[in-house]
């Protein structure tokens, strides 16, 4: 307790930067103009793989009729990009001693989870959809498919796996370095 305490007394104008920060972009990015940073890439993506051509409907979002399904502000997955960014700030903030490098890590974590964002939702959509022609071919179209409970699992599944292979990269680097975390980042 007494280290957490520590850690926190040195990090508390990183963590209140980072802080003001989520808060401002849950604020902006809820806005309907922002949602298609990243409902287009997504729509795009799904289209490609489902071979299918989406056609935007102002109010509604990103229609594809011949699976009749859309891809709307809801499917945008920004709380799961931000929880992104916040999981990967807080892991590799602690092993940089230096603020300003901490300072440096926003903006690339900010670009990462954008992209990991895009392409997490796209597979996301994508299983839902094979899930959902799975049914199909079994006959089991009376048996529904609870969608937001398929992507809380899928998108859990992807933030574990991410943050099990950023915490395996700093063990080994830390076992390269001796321990040397700012070594770790500049490696």
């Amino acid at each position: 307790m007494k280290n957490f305490l520590s850690f926190l007394n040195k990090n508390i104008i990183r963590f209140s930067f980072v802080i003001m920060l989520f808060l401002s972009c849950q604020i902006i990015l809820m806005r309907s103009f922002y949602m298609h940073l990243l409902t287009t890439p997504t729509s795009k993506i799904v289209g490609l793989i489902i071979n299918e051509n989406p056609q935007f409907i102002f109010q509604y979002g990103f229609l594809f009729s011949k699976s009749k399904f859309v891809i709307n502000n809801s499917c945008s997955g920004i709380n799961f990009m931000l929880i992104t960014f916040w999981t990967l700030f807080f892991l590799i903030s602690k092993n940089i001693n230096n603020k300003f490098k901490s300072f440096l890590l926003i903006p690339a974590l900010v670009i990462f989870s954008y992209f990991f964002t895009i392409i997490i939702n796209s597979m996301r959509i994508v299983m839902f959809l094979k899930i959902k022609d799975f049914q199909k071919y079994f006959y089991m179209n009376n048996i529904p498919v609870p969608h937001q409970s398929l992507g809380a699992i899928f998108y859990l599944t992807s933030l574990i796996l991410l943050y099990l292979a950023i915490h395996y990269y700093f063990e080994k680097q830390q076992k390269i370095t001796g321990g040397d975390y700012e070594n770790v980042v500049e490696n």
